[in-house]
């Protein structure tokens, strides 16, 4: 009690109100006004299919959901990437595999219910915001249309549609819940706010650990609009604020820390032969222009945006640079007279800054659901200056009421604008075949969505067409292949084979039909002990070509392993009725002891 007491700002510093303005008519108006338009958005993702990208990993193929929401499968999401490396499961994430759990626990794999699901996420993620930014703002109506623009924003629809991007948005929930949580905290300070701060805080890290930033966004609040920084600045006010947050930095640091090493472990982290620092900071400076010019005319959106590597533009890359320089320049001279510029501007940045590339994760250059928070600082920003350029017209305007009309139908009318964007932008995910197909359509060169449209198109008896895309996937990605093939037998020719099995799995990410990879990779994962993923290879080998008498015998010895007498036993038998001289099939079956050892 006694250190939190010393971190609280002296009486000048604390903001000049107490909480939201107390309008509840008008507040319930709007909550239920964005509930409305949430749905109308995204109802349709009810009739949606999974896809054969991440959804298929993480929810429809995973059989660790099985569980449900039992103690197995409770302890599965707390430990899992903390205690033990899981495919399941993209960082340490408990609560995205809780609702995962849920999910599966009540609708089974229904993907309509684990769609709904996240709509009702979003649309809480939206609410959470109209609080938190009516208790900052203290105006309903400016927060209601902030949280308008987040639940409507096209570049939303992928972290609200994709499945595998649940993360995103109950980390979006947590997040804007710390803000609401802190607001309250800064009107009063006390040990009791301050801890819902931190839960909150420890939440949204628990969704994906992508709030670590957080700490830095609380302390541009500071300066606007809770004014705890007082004027001209005095290195002790801000100094105290700091101090205030380090719990929230401790947090922040074993998070990252946990982050890193699970990215590292899933081989996530992009090769720093393909993607060197220079280049890394160039495809930076170009996303956050990307992202900004897709703000305001979000076009072009896509699943999967491919990595320049080496082929970065130069001179876009500069060019983009200095703008983003240019603004941050204009935002922070504006800062005394208009702080709501650079608090909005830095919030953008900030946000962005541990997924802008600089350190690589996985082979896109950027991906829209990384804007899920981070454009509400762009939000704001757009929101109150629109708010003072207003105001000053409606002071001028011989008619106040007509001025107002005029005021709300624009309003009106690019809520309605960003509502039928978002509604064509969601009916693109319907399934694997159309939101990759669009992909193509909007981006150039784009192997990844070349292979998995070629994957969704051959599952679906579309075979010759299907291996079309996978021949493009493989004409417009063949360096690369290249590299990671001679990658993964120089490193198992050293004897690390967690590399190798690295390099091997980028080259079926893109060529999921290379059966002689996929034998590699499970030879690989067998060696290491990883039997579970060794057999997936091997099926897949089998997916292709069902009559493969090496891989049915790989699959025998699993079995065996895993203690699966009865299957390994008819698998051999089946094997030998049909090729009697198979020798290989002989000793293994004879080796298999008549009683089943007990497990």
């Amino acid at each position: 009690m006694a250190k939190i007491s010393r971190m609280i700002p002296d009486r000048e510093s604390r903001p000049r109100f107490a909480g939201p303005a107390r309008r509840w008519p008008l507040m319930l108006g709007i909550c239920i006004g964005l509930a409305l338009i949430t749905f109308a958005v995204f109802w349709q993702t009810t009739h949606f299919a999974f896809l054969n990208f991440d959804d298929d990993l993480f929810v429809s193929e995973n059989p660790k959901l099985a569980a449900g929401l039992s103690g197995q499968g409770i302890a599965w999401a707390f430990t899992a990437n903390l205690t033990h490396h899981e495919s399941g499961a993209e960082y340490w994430e408990p609560l995205t595999l809780i609702t995962r759990l849920a999910d599966v626990q009540f609708h089974g794999l229904n993907p309509a219910w684990h769609h709904l699901t996240s709509v009702l996420l979003h649309l809480a993620a939206g609410l959470m915001l109209f609080g938190a930014m009516n208790a900052l703002l203290r105006s309903p109506v400016r927060a209601g249309f902030i949280a308008a623009l987040f639940l409507l924003h096209p570049l939303h629809v992928e972290a609200v549609v994709w499945l595998a991007a649940r993360k995103d948005v109950l980390n979006g929930l947590f997040y804007f819940a710390t803000l609401w949580a802190y607001a309250r905290y800064a009107a009063r300070p006390n040990w009791r706010r301050y801890a819902l701060v931190c839960a909150s805080f420890l939440a949204a890290n628990m969704a994906k650990p992508m709030a670590v930033s957080l700490p830095l966004v609380l302390l541009l609040l500071d300066f606007w609009p809770l004014g705890r920084i007082a004027r001209p600045w005095p290195v002790h006010s801000v100094l105290r604020l700091v101090v205030e947050k380090i719990p929230l930095l401790i947090i922040a640091a074993g998070v990252s820390l946990l982050a890193v090493l699970g990215q590292k472990d899933h081989g996530a982290m992009g090769d720093d032969v393909l993607y060197p620092m220079p280049v890394r900071i160039g495809n930076a400076a170009i996303s956050f222009c990307a992202y900004l010019g897709q703000t305001f005319v979000p076009t072009g959106l896509a699943i999967f945006y491919p990595h320049p590597g080496t082929a970065l533009s130069w001179p876009l890359a500069a060019i983009c640079g200095v703008a983003c320089l240019a603004i941050t320049i204009v935002c922070g001279l504006q800062a005394g007279r208009r702080p709501w510029l650079i608090v909005g501007w830095a919030w953008f940045v900030i946000v962005l800054l541990p997924v802008s590339g600089i350190v690589q994760i996985g082979e896109m250059s950027r991906a829209d659901r990384y804007t899920y928070v981070a454009l509400t600082g762009i939000f704001i920003l757009c929101v109150e200056q629109a708010a003072e350029w207003i105001g000053a017209w409606l002071a001028r305007a011989g008619s106040p009421a007509a001025s107002r009309a005029i005021v709300a139908a624009g309003s009106c009318g690019i809520l309605c604008g960003a509502a039928y964007l978002a509604w064509r932008q969601t009916a693109t995910w319907r399934n694997s075949i159309t939101v990759f197909s669009h992909a193509i359509v909007v981006t150039d060169d784009n192997y990844i969505a070349q292979a998995n449209l070629g994957a969704a198109l051959f599952s679906t008896g579309h075979k010759t067409e299907g291996l079309k895309h996978y021949a493009e996937a493989i004409r417009l990605q063949g360096p690369v292949l290249e590299f990671h093939r001679r990658a993964g037998d120089d490193a198992e020719r050293r004897g690390d084979l967690n590399a190798a099995i690295h390099h091997y799995g980028k080259v079926i990410t893109v060529v999921p039909f290379d059966t002689g990879s996929h034998r590699r990779l499970g030879e690989l994962l067998f060696r290491v002990g990883d039997y579970p993923k060794a057999l997936v290879q091997y099926n897949e080998v089998l997916h292709y070509e069902r009559s493969d008498v090496p891989a049915r015998l790989w699959i025998a010895r699993i079995m065996i392993l895993e203690h699966r007498i009865p299957e390994a036993r008819s698998l051999l038998e089946s094997m030998l009725h049909s090729d009697p001289a198979n020798t290989e099939a002989r000793q293994i079956l004879d080796s298999i002891p008549s009683d089943p050892p007990v497990r």
